[in-house]
């Protein structure tokens, strides 16, 4: 089958877990053919995985920047005024006409170049209008300039007719999905949305830690909240990694008969049983991205906590700092400076985790949120014991195989990792235990099987249930609950 598949700022680009997925979809369904759609930054990006021969053709999608096209003509620009206000609807959290006028500017901004269309004063106008409207205040000029930026910047680019292909497949929410959903509309094809995480719900937690003013969050959350309810609603197929996730799917508009978990998977052979090595020095390792999604603070913080009962231990950080996280890495410098810590490392990018596991003795996750991280998968199969936080699918990948504490808890944190620290047998059993439901559950086999008979069944979707597709989830959510008394602290 012919795959369009949709990326935003991940694969092949960037590293990370939701790209390390899409690399293996792609790579290890070589008998179905993929056209991927990677949303990327303005700047030209490099690859990071190598393009396999079923990549039929990659197309780069950059946000702010404006498409090469011919510029608009008055009857253009007249389609652009009609369609544009019920586009704007989004503010009124209005789906129907959202998509329609969607699917119409789609159609336009793929013949021509609808950028300098935004910058009007009229779509200011609307826009003022629209906002004045549902805050019952008028924003200030200056907000609805930044609004409007953001609106022909992020969006504009995107606004296209995608090529054709069997199925569309969104690997997220969110812009993602809006290239999808004009796809699936046009071409009349299947819609499938994967989440690793919760788009919307990252969505809102980012808006908290940004500077723009009340109204222009108020009309981008709109935006990201309208489209997310319209993919939810019209996906043939939605699928994430975790029970949390499809919760918030259903919550948010999923028909329940229409979605699924599908847990990731890795390859059982790149990974060994570590459960009976020991390091000299009590080491606790964490690998990932440098964000503040990841809340290293509170590791950081839990780490000065266990070096007044382990004087010797010491904390190695495995992973990149992406493009413009600088600032959160020159925070948690000066934490450490400040907690006087002289053993935490920040040891970079590695190119196999496999060392982090061969070199530590436990892993922590410290996260505010998550799907089903690669990365606690890994450990499970290396036998490395895990302490993490209890956020989105990670108890239910744990089970009864680690210790889960609160969130942003650093005392918690470290009463988990000080635990499993000091007692090597607990620490051995831990380990044991996570490798078993990883060889049982969590194999890339497992994982692509599941995803072949996605793409088959959308051939006659009609003629299926949902649960007609996929290998049974490994337990009920409330199981996982349940086997977590067995480890608790």
């Amino acid at each position: 089958m012919r795959i369009l598949f949709i990326a935003e700022g991940t694969y092949p680009y960037v590293m990370g877990g939701v790209s390390t997925w899409c690399n293996q979809i792609v790579q290890g369904l070589p008998e179905h053919q993929f056209t991927v759609l990677a949303i990327t930054g303005p700047l030209p990006s490099v690859a990071a995985y190598p393009r396999p021969k079923n990549v039929n053709k990659l197309v780069t999608l950059p946000i702010w920047r404006p498409r090469d096209l011919p510029a608009a003509s008055k009857a253009d620009i007249a389609i652009f005024d009609e369609a544009i206000v019920d586009f704007l609807a989004f503010v009124e959290k209005d789906q129907d006409r959202f998509a329609n006028a969607l699917v119409e500017l789609a159609r336009l901004g793929d013949r021509v170049n609808i950028w300098p269309l935004f910058e009007r004063r009229k779509i200011w106008h609307i826009v003022h209008k629209k906002l004045t409207r549902e805050l019952k205040t008028k924003p200030p000029l200056a907000e609805i300039a930044i609004a409007v930026n953001w609106l022909k910047s992020a969006l504009s680019p995107l606004l296209f007719i995608p090529p054709r292909a069997d199925v569309a497949h969104t690997v997220s929410n969110g812009l993602a999905s809006l290239v999808a959903f004009v796809a699936s509309r046009v071409h009349n094809i299947p819609l499938v949305l994967t989440e690793h995480g919760v788009y919307l719900r990252e969505r809102y937690l980012a808006f908290s830690d940004e500077k723009d003013p009340y109204s222009v969050k108020y009309f981008r959350s709109g935006f990201y909240q309208t489209l997310a309810r319209l993919v939810y609603a019209r996906a043939d197929l939605t699928l994430s990694v975790s029970e949390f996730n499809r919760k918030w799917q259903l919550e948010l508009g999923s028909a329940e008969k229409r979605t699924k978990v599908i847990p990731n998977g890795v390859e059982v052979n790149s990974f060994e049983d570590f459960s009976e090595k020991e390091e000299k020095q009590p080491t606790i390792s964490w690998i990932g991205r440098i964000d503040p999604l990841k809340d290293l603070e509170t590791l950081i913080t839990a780490f000065s906590i266990i070096k007044k009962e382990i004087p010797d231990a010491k904390l190695d950080l495995y992973g990149p700092i992406p493009e413009g996280n600088e600032y959160y890495y020159e925070g948690l410098l000066e934490l450490i400076e400040e907690l006087n810590l002289d053993s935490v490392n920040f040891m970079g990018r590695v190119n196999s985790s496999k060392i982090v596991f061969e070199n530590s003795d436990l892993m922590a996750i410290s996260s505010v949120s998550e799907g089903s991280p690669y990365v606690v998968i890994e450990a499970m199969m290396s036998a490395r014991a895990v302490v993490a936080t209890r956020v989105g699918g990670v108890g239910e990948l744990l089970a009864n195989t680690g210790i889960l504490v609160p969130a942003q808890d650093p005392k918690e944190f470290a009463r988990g990792l000080i635990t499993v620290l000091k007692d090597k047998n607990f620490r051995k059993v831990l380990g044991k235990r996570a490798r078993e439901r990883s060889l049982k559950y969590y194999s890339l086999d497992k994982m692509l099987a599941n995803y072949d008979r996605v793409y088959r069944s959308l051939r006659s979707i009609s003629k299926h249930t949902v649960s007609d597709i996929y290998s049974p989830m490994p337990q009920k959510t409330s199981d996982f609950n349940d086997n977590l008394r067995e480890v608790k602290i």
